[in-house]
């Protein structure tokens, strides 16, 4: 309902206005955990499927969370002053892909990986759909610049990502990043099987 009022801008929000409901959502959490308006009906599905209740919560609740957020900024650009108060708040609940999400907008990528790297075992594998789509939001705002500084702070963990999953790893270097492709084989040459196992996900 809130997402469809700022949709419609059926009543006027002031900044002030944004960040107490946010805030307010973020900390009341499962007060929203059944509302799916705007997300993805197979996402849902698929995360409903392959994680606990808890977690299945957790996260579309930061899905949700988020969309809202974005829906602010759009209305109310300086919200983004206010992008560590929203990030104190959602600290105190288990929301870690939202942290990780307002890390991201506030530019703050090497905590955002870390968040994620620190998170639950369903976060850690979510990492590389959270590190694709923010690639894709950089290539589609046409952000040359943000590519290369996220892309440069992600270098700092690929070797945390291929021991998660060799092959997700190399789509998303090889997609991604692939001008430091063989700079980054070569960085993981003091751990062999690391290099051997993504090599390997290169030939395979």
């Amino acid at each position: 309902m809130l997402s469809r009022i700022m949709i419609y801008k059926t009543v006027a929000f002031t900044r002030e206005k944004y960040l107490d409901i946010l805030t307010f959502l973020i900390s009341n959490y499962k007060a929203i955990t059944k509302i799916k308006y705007g997300l993805d009906i197979e996402k849902v599905k698929n995360i409903e499927e392959l994680c606990s209740q808890e977690e299945a919560d957790e996260i579309l609740s930061s899905e949700y969370l988020s969309k809202l957020l974005i829906l602010g900024l759009q209305e109310e650009p300086s919200l983004k002053d206010d992008f560590s108060r929203l990030f104190e708040t959602s600290r105190q609940v288990p929301l870690t892909e939202l942290q990780a999400y307002i890390s991201l907008l506030a530019k703050n990528y090497k905590a955002c990986i870390e968040i994620y790297l620190r998170g639950r075992e369903t976060s850690k594998r979510g990492i590389f759909v959270f590190l694709e789509n923010s690639f894709k939001s950089f290539q589609l705002s046409k952000k040359k610049s943000e590519i290369q500084t996220f892309a440069s702070a992600l270098s700092d963990y690929v070797s945390v990502l291929i021991q998660l999953d060799p092959k997700m790893s190399r789509n998303l270097i090889q997609t991604y990043m692939p001008e430091q492709q063989e700079q980054l084989i070569f960085a993981l040459g003091a751990d062999k099987q690391l290099q051997l196992d993504y090599l390997k996900s290169i030939i395979h």
